[in-house]
């Protein structure tokens, strides 16, 4: 089993560090790596098919959008494989029984993503209240007719997941003077936030808030995690922005809380099953926002995405494992050990 002993990174070909590269990956970006570590060498890996001889040693594997099964298959040809990082902040696509079984270190892109997802929960969130989908919609029909709009000053805002993307919702949303709350397991003050509530609370936040914001990550115990009772508990003009994982909220359920009123609106960028499927019926609810997986989507997202994974991978060049070991996930669903300084 690896030890997380505080010494460099081994070299494993040809007198340097292997790290594979799998998944969906921009073209590019490997002149600043070669310029800043040119004891690395980057060796791109197809979703399927043959590894490369060369990438057989690696020790460092990132991984972008690649399935489940793809990585499963990819594990079986990296036997040295020591650390997996993940380009994407969710990890239930990667705590999977072989990387678990491996003993992995697993971090995961947790900054990068934080502010454009930040900006997508702020901006449906006013087009909502403000009745934007109603405005464009009078427009095309050249009626002119003044909807009912909301507004976020006074505003009671939930968010579910107090992470990084949840600390920087947060930020954003106290510039509209409003009362920010984060659910999170483990409770303790945040800066961005007036209150920092247990899950058990949940209930309770769901009562109080105006903006509901899904921002945790998929596990056994956020599964479903917003049902029937759930969306009867919530104000009815309230709104719900979920950028977490589809599958934390009952779709069916989210439907027949819209068609009957009890919430306000939904703007969504995670689905039960994606792409959306032709026939679903949030497609022609007018107080939906329909999001294709995208919120974290900017012109320099990636960018940073690569940044925040070079700065990773010069602390385990230096120290190996050890000095990454405060921000690698420990167990399915767990949260890293040590908290980023500040959000976005």
């Amino acid at each position: 089993m690896p030890t997380l002993e505080s010494t460099p990174a081994q070299p494993s070909h040809g007198g340097k560090v292997v790290v594979a590269l799998a998944g969906r990956l921009p073209e590019g970006g490997r002149d600043p790596v070669a310029s800043r570590f040119p004891m690395v060498e980057l060796i791109r890996v197809a979703d399927v098919g043959e590894v490369p001889e060369a990438a057989r040693s690696a020790a460092v594997l990132l991984r972008a959008r690649l399935s489940t099964s793809d990585l499963s298959k990819l594990l079986t040809s990296l036997p040295q494989l020591t650390w997996l990082h993940s380009a994407s902040a969710g990890l239930d696509h990667v705590l999977i029984p072989e990387v678990l079984a491996r003993n992995l270190l697993v971090t995961r892109t947790e900054m990068a993503r934080a502010a454009p997802m930040a900006e997508f929960v702020l901006t449906a969130s006013l087009a909502l209240l403000k009745r934007l989908p109603e405005l464009l919609a009078s427009q095309r029909l050249k009626r002119w007719q003044r909807p009912a709009p909301g507004t976020l000053v006074g505003a009671t805002v939930g968010v579910v997941g107090a992470g990084s993307i949840g600390r920087a919702v947060a930020k954003r949303f106290r510039a509209f003077d409003t009362r920010t709350i984060g659910i999170k397991a483990t409770v303790k003050p945040l800066p961005e936030f007036d209150d920092v509530w247990g899950p058990d609370r949940l209930d309770e936040l769901l009562r109080e808030a105006d903006v509901v914001v899904l921002a945790c990550p998929l596990t056994e115990a956020t599964r479903g995690l917003l049902g029937r009772r759930q969306f009867e508990l919530m104000k009815p003009g309230a709104i719900l922005v979920n950028v977490a994982r589809g599958a934390v909220v009952v779709e069916s359920e989210l439907v027949r809380a819209l068609q009957n009123g009890e919430i306000g609106g939904a703007a969504l960028d995670v689905f039960e099953t994606e792409p959306l499927p032709g026939d679903s019926p949030l497609w022609e609810l007018a107080n939906v926002i329909v999001s294709p997986h995208s919120s974290s989507a900017g012109p320099a997202t990636w960018d940073a995405v690569v940044e925040e994974f070079l700065s990773k991978l010069e602390l385990f060049v230096q120290g190996g494992r050890a000095a990454l070991a405060p921000y690698g996930v420990p167990a399915p669903g767990g949260v890293r050990l040590t908290p980023p300084p500040t959000s976005p």
